[in-house]
This record gives structure tokens, C-alpha cells and sequence, in this order.
């Protein structure tokens, strides 16, 4: 891993530990829109401003830039123990998407 890959799985694994600390209790993706992708698995999103805000779960963006930084990432993640399907993502694909698993969520 290169050193802005370090640097957000740091991020990562702070948010993980302030959520919780258990990283089979998320779940990591990794898509071109992570807006739609956090909809798509139930996350329920509202903007405040310029953020966007999750109401029923802790959620989490980073992006990467290039997919295979963004593909590495999250392979070490699962390899923690972060649920979390293989392929399907697109070659634009460079952010990292995490949520807390809820039984309002779908993985």
C-alpha cells in the first residue's frame, strides 16, 4: 500500500473504533457513487448543506485516486473482517464506501 492508502485506512479504522471497534459489524464497498450505493443498502441520507448525513446508521467516504488503490483497500479491510462483495464495481469506481450494519441495512 502507498502512503494515501495508509493514510485512509487510519481514517478508516478511526471511524470503525469510534463506532463500535468491531469490523465484522461493517460492511465496505467500493463504487463510482456512493450517495446511490448507501441508498441502494438502506442507508437513509439527507443533506445538511454540503454534508450529507446518515439517520440510521454510522457511514463513510474516502476517495482513492484510482480503483486499484480503491480495490486494494478494501480486499484489506475484508481480510479484517469487513463484510463486503467482491467485483461488480466499474472501472471509474475510486471511492470507498463503509457502513454500520443494521437490521435496516441490506448487505
Amino acid at each position: 500500500m502507498n502512503k494515501n492508502q495508509y493514510l485512509i485506512l487510519k481514517q478508516i479504522h478511526d471511524f470503525v473504533n469510534s463506532n463500535g471497534g468491531n469490523f465484522s459489524a461493517f460492511y465496505i464497498g467500493v463504487t463510482d457513487n456512493p450517495i446511490s450505493m448507501l441508498r441502494f443498502h438502506g442507508v437513509k441520507l439527507h443533506r445538511d448543506g454540503d454534508d450529507i448525513v446518515s439517520e440510521n446508521t454510522p457511514v463513510g467516504t474516502w476517495c482513492l485516486p484510482n480503483e486499484v488503490e480503491a480495490r486494494e483497500l478494501k480486499a484489506y479491510m475484508a481480510g479484517r473482517g469487513m463484510s463486503g462483495r467482491l467485483g461488480g464495481t466499474r472501472a471509474v469506481s475510486t471511492y470507498v464506501y463503509c457502513y454500520k450494519i443494521t437490521p435496516d441495512t441490506r448487505q
